[in-house]
């Protein structure tokens, strides 16, 4: 089992905030219970909220809130104390971004390997099956391989 290294004490140490409001000064007021008449509190360090810009704030509480309503806890109707919280991840994830990584993932799979010397690869390709009884099979075509690269051939993506 991995040993989990981590430092709780910062944590701890750690000024948290509530980014769903604001107080008088403008400032995120300090995390806490939220009270009978508030929305349920999206707390992050305040370190964080100073690097998040407004609609990720705004983005980040809406997400929390929705959870929690879902969840039926928190809301202004209904008071989430002395339950446990809904967690949700405070910077939405970009699923467009996902996808255009998987489509390179999976194009480089799909990707054909072309021998840079096409006659050089069908000669050993010919060779493999005078030489083993079953082809095409992975022990023929890995020999064929290595034949072919031995003689100076190459691969390239095609």
């Amino acid at each position: 089992m991995d040993k989990v290294h981590e430092d709780l004490s910062k944590w701890f140490k750690e000024k948290w905030v509530n980014i769903g409001k604001k107080d008088k000064s403008g400032k995120h007021p300090k995390c806490g219970t939220s009270g009978d008449k508030q929305a349920y509190a999206k707390c992050v360090p305040a370190s964080k909220a100073k690097s998040m810009s407004k609609k990720d704030k705004e983005s980040a509480t809406r997400r929390k809130r929705s959870a929690q309503n879902k969840a039926n806890r928190g809301g202004k109707k209904q008071h989430g104390q002395g339950r446990k919280p809904i967690m949700v991840k405070t910077k939405k994830e970009n699923i467009q971004m996902k996808e255009s990584i998987l489509h390179e993932k999976l194009n480089l799979f799909l990707e054909k390997n072309v021998p840079t010397n096409p006659s050089k690869w069908s000669y050993y390709k010919g060779q493999a099956k005078k030489k083993f009884d079953v082809y095409p099979s992975a022990y023929a075509n890995g020999w064929a391989a290595k034949q072919y690269k031995a003689a100076g051939g190459g691969w390239k993506k095609g």
